[in-house]
């Protein structure tokens, strides 16, 4: 199988070093209108093209974890004993009206994670599933695999799940259960191999698989060692960079120093939507504390919520290039990586 391992970039943070010849596979046997999606995920925001509705929705089923990673924001908040963090599933009657409301509005994908691990929630295939019957195009999530067992890795496969996004965040036994704190190295692996070899027994290419790791200080030197281990083993290997929580950055940029900045605009605010667990909508994928909430889904229908005033403040600021004047966009740290201001 011939690897790729050029670094192909996706955002600032986010980079894939090996893509194998399976996602061209995989992305040739979609059909026009998951090319047309993807085509307006990667353009809408650099020409500020907003739809009548979000590209994607990020839709937490738990916000509960059974591991206690220390760069994970649920981790750092459950730490401080945050009571802005309660703990709890989303209903599955919710969860079917926000499928019924975005499919009938054309939403394209659906990620079903957010601060928590999916696989928690009793009624994740269930989920998968009843995503697909709408016709949701594209049905992901991230999961740390602990709980994959082979039964669950089945009834995902038949349900339909179209992307299984793995974090693993070191080649080594030692490291690996020093940052993924409470899961086993040799056991997780291994569930991960065991989903690859199911889909090719099913004889099915889905769901496409990706493993990255969160690229710290501790586990920089690692890095190769990561890709040659996953390389033959999933369809993506990739790296992300740590981005310190926003709750650890209390501080923002004054007026002076986010305008020597250069221009930015956070693509984000054309592309998705996030629903917690409980029905509110935060516009921002590390605004773990909820800071700029913007709605619940309980209260107002999506397409209210994604044209509301909140969200049109929000994006004229970024238009401007004065995303500084969001307080929580003035502690982010993407337009300092942002360094040609483009998204």
């Amino acid at each position: 199988m011939a690897i790729n391992v050029t670094s192909v970039p996706v955002n600032p943070t986010y980079h894939e070093i090996v893509v194998n010849e399976s996602v061209q596979e995989w992305e040739r046997s979609k059909g026009p209108e998951y090319h047309e999606y993807r085509r307006k995920w990667a353009l809408n925001p650099k020409h500020f093209v907003l739809e009548h509705t979000p590209i994607h929705l990020d839709i937490e089923p738990t916000n509960s974890c059974n591991l206690k990673c220390p760069m994970c924001p649920r981790t750092v908040l459950m730490h401080e004993g945050n009571n802005k963090l309660p703990v709890g599933f989303m209903d599955f009657n919710v969860y079917k009206e926000i499928i019924d409301q975005a499919a009938s509005l054309g939403v394209s994908s659906i990620k079903l994670n957010w601060l928590g691990e999916p696989l928690l929630h009793p009624r994740i295939v269930d989920m998968v599933c009843y995503a697909k019957e709408k016709g949701i195009i594209d049905v992901m999530f991230n999961t740390n695999a602990v709980l994959l067992t082979e039964q669950v890795a089945s009834e995902l496969i038949d349900a339909g799940l179209d992307k299984l996004f793995f974090s693993f965040d070191s080649p080594f036994k030692e490291e690996y259960e020093n940052i993924r704190v409470g899961a086993n190295y040799e056991r997780t692996l291994e569930n991960i191999k065991a989903l690859q070899l199911l889909k090719q027994k099913k004889g099915r290419k889905s769901p496409l698989t990706r493993v990255s790791m969160v690229l710290m200080q501790e586990n920089h030197s690692s890095l190769e060692h990561f890709i040659n281990l996953f390389s033959n083993i999933v369809d993506i290997v990739a790296y992300v960079d740590y981005r310190q929580p926003l709750n650890n950055r209390k501080e923002s940029y004054n007026d002076k120093i986010a305008q020597s900045l250069p221009s930015f605009a956070c693509s984000q605010l054309w592309q998705r939507m996030f629903i917690a667990w409980d029905g509110e909508v935060v516009v921002c994928c590390v605004d773990s504390e909820r800071e700029f909430v913007v709605g619940n889904i309980r209260d107002n229908n999506i397409d209210e919520i994604w044209h509301n005033d909140k969200y049109k403040y929000m994006r004229e600021c970024h238009m401007k290039g004065e995303y500084y004047r969001v307080n929580i966009c003035s502690k982010c740290s993407l337009p300092a990586k942002n360094k040609d201001g483009s998204l």
